[in-house]
Formats: structure tokens, C-alpha cells, sequence
């Protein structure tokens, strides 16, 4: 059983990020999406919330590979009090670093119609592309880094011209077709459930960024609850097929079929089953097995993580002793069956105990603070909302580990979109900026209610009383001034013309 420190913590944080995550969304100061709700969400999902449910069950019958002792669950518990401080203050100050924010990729397109459709034209050519490289052999690295990615952002796109144009039946054709592919695609030669759940992801994250964070708060809590509640059955339903066959047998018509079984009642999505798989999660418990064991049987390994990342697309090949993974090295010690999710903490403590967690914590936190710095800065770009929203099924899972590998797959993943964006822009920008700008974001006449509040809130800050469900005042650093100027400039001419 979990000793009572713990469970008073892991009950404790549960409860009040989730409340902060609420509290913050409803009163507009963070967004509904983003990087930050994205980390903590994943926090409380691989770390306070199983060890909540192990407080109410024994873990032993869920995990016998380890048995954590009161005090690797006690200093387990320490470390994440740690972790949220710290990421929290990272956070706020990354929000505000805009020197660190000008030098993220800006993906500066022109926004058209024409131009969404060539970058998609251009997407799908290179998602074909990646189709020979194969699923097993060593090109498939290529693959696995850049498809997903490219499948996320070719969604991504779909979603902004289907909530452009709603009755256009050929936009929703492409979207359609999009999904469906990707997510057999995804699905294919693939155990794994964060490329597919990208794809979900990713359509949710543009129609955030596009429309849903300019309508009253009523109506995105409705909407998000829709789209949440659909992510989830995929989850359950794909956790129920996953396993059926070998990951090298499961091709197309083979992940079609067990679906087909799925739908006709053959599996069962909501099997309690499923339901442990996704919640009753082990990173806690392999972070309470870092903290056990370094550094009194193992040596720590400084700056792994950052090693790992820079040296991962090294093909073994050349560099036999290339590092692996933190959670490889724990399978081997433990004798799992499997690859280990060994937590954000884990990965923190055996690089640098405490010290090392709060690094991690601070890193992250200042990383998504500059990201949704840019985002809230960039609302009226859909290339770069897009190319943001690839992987973020990886994003969701890095607090779980293998942290360094979700970071190689969202990163490597965001950049090879950046450039074949860049690639793009040279060829067809002339064209591109011929077809025609319409509104995007910030810029859209369309979200002129929900921008009105979002600058009244940026250049005000007051607390006037507001109506329940009416978008109320934010933070001073939302975000979104430099577009609305922008906006107001195409509407009444420069500061210094008359209106």
C-alpha cells in the first residue's frame, strides 16, 4: 500500500492542478489547448493520479516486477511537489521571454485557400514518399520520424478548410480521406497509441487555435467534453486491438479487420481492462525504482537525456555503443518484458537527483511557456499552428518517458514540417501570395466577439464584474496585441491615418 504522505500528496496535486488547469482556462488567462495543458494533463495522468489509484488498490497485483518501499514512495512524492513548483515558476517566466520566443520558427506563409491547399498538396506527396521506405527495415527511422508528422499536419490543414468553408463537401472530402488514411496508416506495423492519437490531436489543436478559443467559455468546455469523450473511445477501442497481432503482421487489412471486429461486438472497448491500461499507469512506481536504486547500486548519468537527443538519429550501425534509452536500461535491470515508461522524475533523478528534477521541471517549463508565448503570438498563422500541433500525443507523454525520445519524436517531427514548409514558400510563394489572404485566428472579422474580449482583457485587466458564461478578463500577456493591432490596421488604416 502507498504510506500516507504520499497518498495525501498524489490526492492533493491531482485535485489542485486540475483546479488550477479550470480556474486559469475559464478565466482566459491560459489556453484550453496548449503546450502547458498538454504537459500537465500528462503529469497528473502518469504520475498523481495512478499513484491516487494505487492508494485505493493494491499495486502488487497491477505491477510485481517492483515494490517500492514507504520511503521511495515518500521521496517519490517530495520530488513531485518539487517538479510542479518549479515548472509552474518556469512556465510563467517563459510565457514573458520574448527574446527567447523570437527565435522559434515562425513559418511566416501567405494565407490563402489556394495556399493551405498547395502546402497539403505538398504534405501528402511527401507522406507518399515515406510509403516505400517501408515499416521494419533501418530506412524506416525516416519513417517514423517524419510520417506521423507529416499525417498530424496534413490533418491539421484539412480541419482549417472544412471550419473555413463547413459547406463545402470537397474540403470535407480531403478531411475525410485524411483521417481515415492517417489513422490506418498510424495504426499500421504499429503497437504504439500516440501516432494515431496525434492525428486527434491535431485536428482538436487547429480547431482550437482556428475558431473554438474565440467562442463564449460554454461552449468550448461543450465541445472539448465532445472531442475529449471521442479521443478516449478511440484509446480504449485501439488498446483493445493493439495486441491482437505481432507488430509486423499488422498491416492495413489486418488492423481493418480487427476494427471491423471491434465494431460488431467481437472485442469490447470498454473492457475494465482497457480502462487499467490507460490509467493504471507504472511511471510512478519506475520512478520510485530510479530513487531506490541511484545512486546506491547504480552511478548517475549526467546530461543523458540532452545526449540522448542530439545522438539519436546516429544509425547504431556507425556508433555501436551509441546511449540508449533510460527505460531499455531499466528493463534490463528489472528483466521486463518491455521498453519502460520511466517518468519525467526518473529521468531527472538519475541524472542529477533533486537537482536534475528540478532541471527537468525548469526546462519544460520554460519551453512550453515560450511555445504558447508564440502560439498566442502567431494566432492568425495556420501553417504554424499546424506544424506545432504534429506529435502531440508525444508532447502528452513526456512526462511518462521515454522523455528524451518523445522530445526527438515532436521535435525532429516539428522541424522536418518548418522546412518542408520553407521548401514549399520558395517554390510556390509568389503563387501562394497571388491567391489571396483571407481571415485567420486573430485576424478573422468572423471571431470579432471573442477577439473583443481577448483585447479588452490584454489592454485592460480589470475586475469588472462579468456574465457567468461571457469571456471574462485576462492575464496582460495573452498575447494576441501585436495582431489585433495588425487587424485593426487593415480595418481603419496605421495609428497615425484617420479612421
Amino acid at each position: 500500500m502507498i504510506p500516507i504522505f504520499a497518498t495525501v500528496v498524489a490526492w492533493s496535486l491531482t485535485f489542485f492542478l486540475l483546479g488550477l488547469l479550470g480556474y486559469k482556462i475559464l478565466r482566459r488567462q491560459w489556453d484550453l489547448l496548449s503546450f502547458n495543458t498538454l504537459l500537465t494533463v500528462g503529469f497528473v495522468q502518469f504520475f498523481s493520479l495512478p499513484v491516487m489509484l494505487f492508494s485505493v488498490t493494491d499495486v502488487t497485483q497491477l505491477i510485481t516486477y517492483f515494490i517500492a518501499s514507504d520511503s521511495d514512495w515518500n521521496m517519490l512524492a517530495v520530488m513531485m511537489l518539487l517538479y510542479v513548483a518549479v515548472a509552474m515558476a518556469a512556465y510563467r517566466f517563459g510565457r514573458r521571454f520574448e527574446w527567447g520566443q523570437k527565435y522559434l520558427p515562425k513559418a511566416d506563409l501567405p494565407v490563402s485557400y489556394g495556399g493551405i491547399i498547395i502546402v497539403l498538396g505538398v504534405t501528402l506527396v511527401a507522406i507518399a514518399i515515406t510509403i516505400p521506405l517501408g515499416f521494419t527495415s533501418y530506412l524506416s527511422f525516416v519513417a517514423i520520424m517524419f510520417r506521423p508528422a507529416f499525417l498530424a499536419f496534413a490533418a491539421g490543414l484539412a480541419t482549417v478548410l472544412v471550419i473555413k468553408q463547413p459547406r463545402n463537401l470537397a474540403f470535407w472530402g480531403v478531411f475525410l480521406f485524411i483521417l481515415v488514411a492517417g489513422l490506418l496508416i498510424s495504426m499500421s506495423f504499429n503497437y504504439g497509441r500516440r501516432d494515431p492519437l496525434g492525428i486527434f490531436l491535431a485536428i482538436v489543436w487547429v480547431g482550437y487555435w482556428m475558431w473554438l478559443r474565440y467562442q463564449p467559455m460554454l461552449k468550448q468546455v461543450g465541445v472539448s467534453a465532445i472531442g475529449g469523450s471521442i479521443i478516449l473511445i478511440f484509446l480504449l477501442g485501439f488498446t483493445a486491438i493493439r495486441g491482437d497481432s505481432r507488430a509486423e503482421e499488422s498491416d492495413v487489412n489486418t488492423r481493418v479487420k480487427q476494427i471491423s471486429g471491434l465494431l460488431s461486438g467481437q472485442r469490447q472497448a470498454f473492457d475494465i481492462n482497457n480502462f487499467l491500461l490507460v490509467f493504471y499507469q507504472d511511471s510512478a512506481l519506475n520512478s520510485a525504482y530510479a530513487i531506490s536504486r541511484y545512486p546506491s547500486t547504480y552511478a548517475l548519468m549526467p546530461f543523458h537525456g540532452a545526449t540522448y537527443f542530439v545522438v539519436n538519429p546516429i544509425p547504431r550501425v556507425l556508433w555501436e555503443d551509441k546511449p540508449i534509452g533510460i527505460g531499455n536500461i531499466f528493463q534490463n535491470q528489472l528483466r521486463t518484458g518491455g521498453n519502460l515508461g520511466v517518468g519525467i522524475i526518473a529521468h531527472g533523478w538519475v541524472e542529477g537527483l533533486a537537482f536534475g528534477v528540478a532541471a527537468y521541471a525548469a526546462f519544460f517549463g520554460i519551453m512550453s511557456g515560450m511555445l504558447d508565448g508564440l502560439l498566442r503570438r502567431s494566432s492568425n498563422n495556420p501553417y504554424l499552428i499546424a506544424a506545432a500541433g504534429t506529435g502531440l500525443g508525444h508532447v502528452l507523454a513526456i512526462p511518462r518517458g521515454e522523455t528524451s525520445l518523445m522530445c526527438v519524436l515532436w521535435a525532429y517531427g516539428f522541424m522536418i514540417v518548418v522546412v518542408t514548409l520553407f521548401l514549399t514558400k520558395l517554390v510556390f510563394g509568389e503563387i501562394m501570395k497571388a491567391l489571396g489572404p483571407f481571415g485567420f485566428g486573430s485576424d478573422d472579422p468572423a471571431n470579432a466577439a471573442g477577439v473583443a474580449a481577448i483585447d479588452a482583457a490584454a489592454t485592460d485587466g480589470s475586475d469588472a464584474h462579468h456574465d457567468h458564461f461571457a469571456p471574462v478578463e485576462e492575464s496582460l500577456d495573452y498575447g494576441d496585441e501585436e495582431f489585433l493591432r495588425h487587424r485593426d490596421e487593415l480595418t481603419h488604416g496605421p495609428d497615425n491615418a484617420p479612421a
